[in-house]
């Protein structure tokens, strides 16, 4: 099931970066840490991104991450939204997305030190 945007003002949008630098779009399943278990192991959960909603008065569009459990995805403990603000998400990666996520360009991560 995909949900489209509501009809609301635009808002300029950059989509969040998953750890390794390529933008987070709708379709792509995600693996997501979640602890770390006995014996130090990582525990991961996947979810997927099932569409977009604009939230707010603002019209700030947010994309909306299902948890897989075949809820609605807008419903109670059905999913939750991430930013679209370019922010990188360093618990997350890209593990499948529609088209191939390998081929997407990689964010460039800017260093506040100045050219001497």
């Amino acid at each position: 099931m995909t949900h489209t945007q509501d009809s609301a003002p635009r808002c300029e949008t950059t989509p969040p970066l998953d750890c390794t630098g390529r933008p987070i779009m709708v379709g792509d399943v995600l693996k997501v840490f979640h602890f770390v278990g006995a014996r130090r192991k990582r525990h991961f959960m996947f979810k997927q991104v099932v569409g977009t909603k604009v939230l707010g008065p603002s019209g700030k569009p947010y994309l909306l991450v299902s948890h897989l459990n075949m809820k609605d995805p807008e419903g109670p403990d059905g999913g939750y939204y991430l930013a679209q603000d370019g922010e990188m998400q360093t618990d997350t990666e890209i593990v499948q997305g529609i088209d191939w996520h390998h081929d997407r360009p990689r964010a460039t991560l800017r260093t506040d030190e100045g050219d001497e």
